[in-house]
């Protein structure tokens, strides 16, 4: 981070769910995270939605756009004379829209549909969706700590996360969206989201971490040894295969690549179906032998593997990690407390030391090598520490 930035904020856009963080120059490790409050229940993540209007003004984010969508299909229902004005201007939900774009060669382009199957320019979404998260960090800041704070964009740097199985063209994509928001493209920093959640990992002090059989010391791997990292998120799963270096650099194993297992709607109308002939449970384990058995087949192509490093809102179910121990019994398992979190507090961190990440890239020292994807079903698991 710029000496002269005084905070670092992190936007981490899931398939599912998305949220921010945040953490001040002078105090990096002590982040705050996003909190919404949605039928008297707290989330540390909002729904992935975008609402706007008819002109293509935004409207709403999150849980709030999924209500007001909700009372607009309502007051559509009811009102077949389409005399609410406000209510007929309010009709453009995007849902889930990350999901869409797996598929995409994403750049400034890239169109995505809305739920009645009209496009919109994609960067406009994710504008919107930066610019109403940035929105809530400057507002928190500046009632943190008594309010004695008094920033404004231009005092921070930011981290935006993404896949690492998106290109060049992606990254520029969010570079731009970010400026498009409103935030200075000297501001901000990618970083790939498994590694964002081995920074957070790699500085874990030891009462950080869940005191469970799953939670090994993950600074104990060896030199020149093999680690899994798994990310279970809402819609999707990432594996990336990395390797401690003699030297202490961390190193990817094998070429990227990414395997989607079709589009969400599809995924989760198949799914439901399947729920309501076999029952939630038996869908549930289906999709852990599903996880387990690719493991075995990239345990089984990358010999040595140590550890496996497991982050995600989907790692923190129990069914998940009962299953990996009994698949995996003599590969420690490491799973880092409110796991679902590890991805955007490790991009706080990255950014605050994304000088220091950048060089160890640009001489080789981190190489993305291997990254697949898979296609879950939308399962959204909250610790009761939350």
């Amino acid at each position: 981070m710029d000496s002269d930035k005084l905070f670092v904020a992190a936007f981490d856009f899931g398939s599912t769910h998305s949220g921010y963080a945040f953490s001040a120059r002078s105090s990096p490790n002590s982040i705050v995270t996003s909190k919404w409050e949605h039928n008297g229940l707290l989330f540390h993540k909002a729904p992935t939605s975008v609402l706007v209007n008819k002109k293509n003004e935004f409207v709403a984010f999150g849980f709030d756009a999924e209500d007001k969508y909700i009372m607009n299909m309502e007051n559509s229902f009811w009102d077949s004379d389409d005399s609410d004005e406000e209510t007929n201007d309010v009709n453009r939900y995007f849902n889930r829209f990350k999901m869409a774009l797996h598929n995409e060669t994403l750049n400034l382009k890239t169109m995505i549909k809305d739920q009645n199957g009209e496009e919109m320019k994609a960067i406009d979404i994710y504008a919107f969706a930066i610019k109403y998260l940035n929105k809530q960090v400057i507002r928190k800041l500046n009632t943190w700590e008594g309010g004695r704070w008094n920033v404004q964009t231009q005092d921070g740097h930011y981290v935006l996360t993404v896949p690492a199985t998106w290109d060049d063209q992606a990254h520029i994509f969010m570079r731009k969206a970010a400026e498009q928001a409103g935030i200075s493209g000297n501001q901000v920093t990618i970083a790939l989201e498994h590694e964002a959640a081995l920074t957070y990992c790699q500085v874990l002090r030891p009462y950080d971490q869940t005191d469970t059989n799953y939670t090994r010391t993950f600074h104990a791997i060896r030199r020149d040894k093999n680690y899994m990292v798994v990310d279970l998120g809402g819609g999707t799963f990432d594996i990336t295969v990395h390797k401690r270096r003699s030297d202490g650099c961390l190193e990817e194993v094998v070429q990227p690549s990414r395997c989607n297992l079709g589009g969400t709607d599809i995924d989760i109308g198949i799914v439901r179906f399947l729920e309501n002939v076999f029952g939630e449970q038996v869908m549930k384990e289906l999709e852990l032998k599903e996880l387990e058995d690719y493991i075995t087949l990239m345990h089984s192509e990358v010999s040595d593997i140590q550890q496996i490093l497991m982050v995600g809102g989907f790692s923190e179910c129990e069914l998940v990690q009962k299953a990996m121990e009994d698949r995996f019994p003599n590969i420690a398992i490491f799973i880092p407390e409110k796991a679902g979190l590890a991805v955007l507090k490790g991009a706080v961190m990255y950014g605050h030391q994304h000088k220091q990440i950048r060089r160890h890239q640009n001489s080789a020292q981190v190489a993305s090598v291997r990254t697949t994807r898979y296609g879950l079903k939308s399962f959204t698991f909250y610790s009761s520490k939350l």
